[in-house]
């Protein structure tokens, strides 16, 4: 197998991963034969850091500055190569500051986020600050496209800076050196090359050999920001869903998952639907600790149960535990490749994005510090996501298409579920 160790700044720049190189077709279609059409809102998300306390400033933007300086692949160039190839060239452009905002109105912060990025002259993240005017209270936000980082790559990055800056105030060592892009891109070469990929193709292209062929959506209406809402459950709602699900067999995630599916099958009908699971594809690979693009979706089969009974949902629940264990080794495999492969069908209706890596972020005992997600991404249809971390409350997100549902809309399926759950509590 050729490897990448040996390339220098005379070299032709790195292949992209095969998540980014889709995002990299969402964008510009032209570089790829075949590829994801615009949709009217751009591949761009965003998340912003708050701080209260006792904030050290200066220390916080030294700690950014090295956060910066260790990521050369977030500091890189991305165009089409010699070879007509779409690669990208690491460490190209300087460490950025970030904006000083003294204040910004929604429509400005809206074109802040939808402003372009230029891949192609290494502009693939923004940033900006601003304080509370009083002192304590420093809020940070991180725009960036989704070639470069997925969710999971937002939470090392956080957890990098939170790191570099205890170092700085509080003396401990600073984390080690980031793993190396280049054994993840090797991994990914090695991947498409055996007959691993073929197989999952097969595996996952017969979960729709007797279902009828739908146009993707996505053709007509393209990928659109959703209509967002959100809501945090609280501990007793949270430990009372954990309850529900170990007497039925299965995790809070499987069980919600069979909820979410009863939701689906009000909405649509569909007894059986297939829901788009986001993966991380992170865990025992190269890519566990590198911040990259690396998420894919596993279309998963989830019945929908007609009735919001426990004996029901737990049923539900443990057969789609079954199909997630037989479907999880062929999660590797693009679903964007497979659309492509079946004809650019509509691959699956409601996306689900489950959580588990939200860790509390640790700046010192005297600094309070939270995450908010305000972009991530465009969706189809409707996408949720579900995070928590192990004895903390569930942050539930709603997103809706805006040429398939009102704010109104979004609002009240997400307040059916909260009701629904709020009523099973003991």
């Amino acid at each position: 197998m050729a490897g990448f160790a040996g390339m220098t700044a005379l070299d032709p720049g790195l292949p992209l991963t095969q998540a980014a190189l889709w995002q990299w077709s969402s964008q510009a279609p032209v570089a790829l034969s075949g590829g994801l059409e615009p949709g009217p809102d751009p591949a761009h998300t965003a998340e912003q850091l708050t701080l209260s306390g006792a904030v050290d400033e200066a220390a916080f933007f030294q700690a950014l500055e090295q956060l910066w300086t260790d990521l050369p692949q977030l500091r890189a160039r991305v165009a089409l190569g010699a070879d007509g190839q779409v690669r990208h060239w690491l460490g190209t452009q300087p460490v950025q500051q970030p904006e000083r905002w003294e204040g910004r109105s929604p429509a400005a912060l809206k074109a802040w986020h939808r402003r372009p990025y230029e891949l192609e002259t290494g502009e693939l993240t923004r940033q900006a600050y601003w304080t509370d005017g009083g002192g304590g209270q420093l809020n940070y936000l991180l725009g960036v496209h989704h070639l470069a980082l997925d969710g999971y790559g937002y939470a090392l990055l956080w957890q990098r800076l939170a790191a570099e800056y205890r170092a700085l105030t509080l003396g401990q060592p600073r984390p080690a050196a980031w793993a190396d892009i280049r054994p993840v891109l090797e991994e990914e070469a090695a991947y498409l090359a055996s007959g691993a990929s073929a197989q999952d193709a097969r595996a996952l292209e017969a979960l729709y050999t007797y279902r009828p062929a739908e146009p993707a959506p996505l053709l007509e209406r393209g990928l659109a920001w959703g209509h967002r809402a959100s809501v945090q459950l609280g501990l007793d709602t949270r430990r009372e869903l954990e309850t529900l699900a170990q007497q039925a067999g299965v995790n809070w995630a499987e069980w919600l998952l069979a909820l979410l599916a009863h939701d689906w099958w009000l909405e649509t009908g569909e007894a059986e639907p297939l829901t788009g699971l986001a993966m991380m594809n992170r865990m025992g690979t190269p890519a566990a600790g590198v911040p990259l693009m690396r998420m894919n979706m596993l279309p998963l089969p989830t019945p929908a149960p007609a009735i919001l009974d426990p004996a029901d949902l737990g049923h539900a629940a443990r057969q789609i535990r079954a199909t997630l264990q037989e479907l999880r080794p062929h999660a590797r495999f693009r679903y964007e490749e497979l659309w492509q492969r079946l004809g650019q069908r509509r691959l699956f209706g409601l996306e689900v994005n489950i959580i588990p890596f939200t860790l509390p972020l640790d700046f010192g005992p005297e600094v309070q510090a939270s995450v908010q997600s305000l972009i991530s991404g465009p969706t189809e249809d409707l996408a949720w996501t579900l995070s928590a971390a192990p004895g903390q409350t569930l942050n539930v997100v709603l997103e809706g298409h805006p040429a398939l549902y009102s704010p109104e809309d979004v609002q009240a399926r997400l307040s059916r579920l909260e009701q629904w759950l709020s009523s099973r509590r003991t």
